[in-house]
């Protein structure tokens, strides 16, 4: 086995199982926050929103960083240190008796996080430039497999031995990732760049992230991708309490619900995610990214009108067939703007566009829920993916899928 399809192999299966125990305990944090003593549905809805967005706010913050030290160190020790962070501070969830105990916890795995950054870099600079959409549209799926099972098993194990169980579940399968990705991913260390140049370590990760920032196409790519998931997680908190709203399934499966309804924009996220990459592959990640974006903001407005589970558990499902197109895309542009040797740091500061976004998104998501409900939150979440779709036409598009025709007319 070539040392691509190792990484490969290693990273998707380490993407998967710890997709697994993430998704297994975020739906149901609104519910936990009952058992550790916060009373009344605004409060949990404020609670669930910080403490869904701490993580990814610490992991947009130092995202970079460690993804700027990953393309001078190596990208295999970054995946190895968060999974070892995942494993610490999900475990210490289980004991917790406070909700600012979970948010402390939660504030310090995302100092620690950038596992599908690190991942996603070690896959992506063994992997030729034409291939790259497909590629990492086939390891998202590793992750969105992970997302569709980890609700229904979180909601099972919730509902049948309680909600703390699921994160000590959680942290054995990141230590199962960690042995995995110890023993079997290989670096070419050609793809890295030397530790410290002649002024320093720290010098130099800065010079990468700067240079990395300096393109405006780059600029314009990630405001577009932040505009995107601040309002794919605006809904977040609110989503299993709306299911309460809406009603129409019986109350002691409450949990079990609320995971269906996480599963069911993951499934076609899975199924979906490969071809949309090939498409970026064949007629430009750009167009492809807004295509996406365009149709899952207006798949927005139907959830307005739902009266019933089963009718947001539906348009989960056709929302998940146009999401499904929007990071392979996003990824498959990074590859076309950036050099291998910096690759770490792009990577790293695209998931730290979607880390500020999630945790924007989800604190925005749990305030405004309380003013305006369930329902306007909708129609605000479904306006600023439409204007993610705006922004890539305007700005970064054109430049991709220029460099997108030069690769296929070098490949032809």
């Amino acid at each position: 086995m070539n040392v691509a399809r190792r990484n490969f192999t290693a990273i998707y299966i380490s993407h998967l199982s710890t997709a697994v125990g993430m998704a297994a305990f975020i739906p149901f944090i609104p519910y936990y926050m009952t058992e550790l003593g916060v009373a009344g549905e605004a409060e949990r809805g404020v609670w669930a929103g910080l403490i869904m967005g701490a993580a990814p706010l610490m992991a947009a913050v130092f995202g970079p960083i460690w993804g700027a030290l990953s393309d001078r160190v190596g990208r295999k020790i970054m995946v190895l240190r968060s999974l070892v962070a995942i494993t610490v501070f999900v475990g210490l969830m289980a004991v917790v008796v406070a909700p600012w105990q979970m948010l402390l916890l939660r504030l310090l795995q995302g100092v620690f996080s950038g596992f599908v950054a690190a991942g996603n870099t070690l896959v992506s600079v063994s992997t030729p430039v034409e291939r790259q959409g497909r590629t990492l549209g086939v390891l998202q799926t590793g992750l969105l497999t992970g997302f569709a099972i980890g609700p229904v098993l979180g909601g099972l194990v919730g509902d049948a031995v309680g909600y703390r169980p699921v994160f000590l579940v959680t942290a054995g399968l990141a230590a199962s990732a960690f042995v995995l990705v110890a023993l079997l991913a290989r670096e070419d260390r050609d793809a890295v760049q030397p530790a410290c140049d002649d002024r320093g370590l720290v010098h130099g990760m800065a010079r990468d992230l700067l240079g990395t920032l300096a393109g405006s196409e780059m600029r314009s790519f990630l405001g577009s991708l932040f505009t995107f998931q601040a309002g794919l997680s605006l809904i977040l908190p609110v989503l299993p309490l709306y299911l309460i709203e809406v009603g129409g399934y019986p109350e002691e499966y409450q949990s079990t619900v609320a995971a269906l309804l996480f599963v069911a924009v993951a499934v076609p996220l899975v199924v979906c995610v490969a071809p949309w990459g090939r498409r970026a592959d064949f007629h430009g990640p750009g167009r492809t990214f807004v295509l996406c974006t365009l149709l899952a903001g207006v798949l927005f407005l139907p959830y307005v009108l739902a009266g019933s589970a089963l009718v947001l558990i539906v348009m989960r499902v056709v929302h998940g067939v146009f999401l499904a197109g929007v990071m392979p895309a996003a990824y498959a542009a990074v590859a076309r703007l950036t050099h291998e040797f910096g690759r770490g740091a792009s990577m790293g500061l695209t998931q730290s566009a979607m880390q500020f976004a999630i945790a924007f998104g989800a604190a925005a998501g749990g305030a405004l829920a309380a003013l305006v409900g369930a329902r306007v939150l909708f129609l605000i979440a479904g306006l600023l993916v439409l204007g993610a779709a705006g922004l890539g036409r305007l700005g970064w598009v054109r430049h991709v899928d220029w460099v997108q025709s030069r690769v296929g007319s070098a490949g032809g």
